[in-house]
């Protein structure tokens, strides 16, 4: 085999392993246990053969492809009335230098809030503060 034969057959092979030990619990295939019992069929030759007539075709069947969860990655409906929570820190003090922390940012975030019979967004506001004596602060 030259090296370029021989490289394809051994990517083959750890792709297949990979999908055994990695894969779908339903594509996974258990390795046969040497102690577990074989089921002794006897000899299969005098049995007859049946005739491929009156077989039906194995018809494929199609599988269906799953559905991701459907996520809202864009923003909330803007005509639908809002109100803030402004969550703030345990302590607004540096805990190195002992300096009052300063607002930095705020990270803003949305998620809609239904109470029956209202249909309204909660919009949660966390601001992000940093000393301005300290720099790894």
């Amino acid at each position: 085999l030259s090296l370029n034969e021989e490289n394809a057959d051994l990517k083959a092979r750890v792709a297949f392993l990979e999908g055994q030990l990695f894969g779908t619990k339903s594509e996974k295939m258990t390795t046969i246990d040497p102690t577990q019992a074989i089921l002794d069929l006897g000899d299969l030759s005098d049995i007859p053969v049946a005739a491929n007539d009156d077989v039906a075709p194995v018809g494929e069947y199609k599988t269906q492809a799953r559905r991701s969860p459907a996520r809202n990655i864009g923003h909330l409906p803007k005509h639908l009335p809002r109100y803030d929570e402004v969550i703030e820190p345990e302590s607004k003090v540096c805990p190195c230098c002992s300096f009052e922390l300063h607002c930095i940012g705020t990270d803003v975030s949305e998620a809609l809030d239904i109470v029956p019979a209202v249909v309204r967004v909660k919009r949660t506001t966390r601001p992000r503060y940093a000393c301005r004596a300290c720099e790894n602060a």
